[in-house]
């Protein structure tokens, strides 16, 4: 059976695919083994190289990025397109906004109100910034906050609040 290889930003990402998600990609049925690759602080030469050896040993992989500054999914699809010019389309999934929105997916509500700028019940739309202002205002390093909120991470409670997660785990079957 093949290697499947995750494509993360960085370190945030890496941490909630690590304590959270990648137990799901393992339970696919044609994955040997996952492994979690953050691109951010790379070369594009050198993740372009790594996403080649996926596609030439016949490796199953996903990249993904956050939506972050673009108007929309597409938007942010195309530029990882065109960054890494060997990634394939249906490999890209996009979070939205960012990382730290999927981990407040599974906070308390009355984080979550206190965090979102967009009152609509549910954590689509925290960034990084309101994630920390957050941990500010509660006098808890973001970190700390993460590792927490990973280790007591609600799956089914986060894909409710969090339609990028919802997403993601539907398209790929976890």
């Amino acid at each position: 059976m093949p290697d499947m290889f995750l494509f993360v930003e960085g370190p945030d990402d890496d941490r909630l695919f690590r304590r959270v998600l990648r137990s799901r990609f393992e339970s696919l049925p044609d994955v040997d083994a996952v492994h979690i690759i953050p691109y951010a602080e790379q070369p594009v030469r050198t993740v372009t190289k790594l996403i080649n050896s996926c596609i030439a040993l016949g490796d199953p992989y996903l990249f993904f990025s956050d939506l972050d500054k673009y108007p929309c999914v597409t938007a942010c699809r195309d530029h990882a397109l065109e960054t890494y010019e060997s990634l394939s389309e249906d490999r890209v999934r996009i979070v939205s906004l960012e990382i730290e929105s999927w981990y407040a997916a599974t906070m308390a509500d009355s984080e979550i109100v206190d965090c979102c700028p967009v009152r609509d019940g549910t954590a689509n739309h925290i960034t990084k910034e309101d994630f920390n202002r957050l941990c500010g205002r509660r006098n808890v390093k973001p970190l700390v906050h993460k590792i927490t909120l990973a280790a007591a991470f609600d799956i089914q409670r986060a894909r409710r609040l969090n339609t990028s997660l919802d997403y993601v785990l539907r398209k790929d079957n976890l």
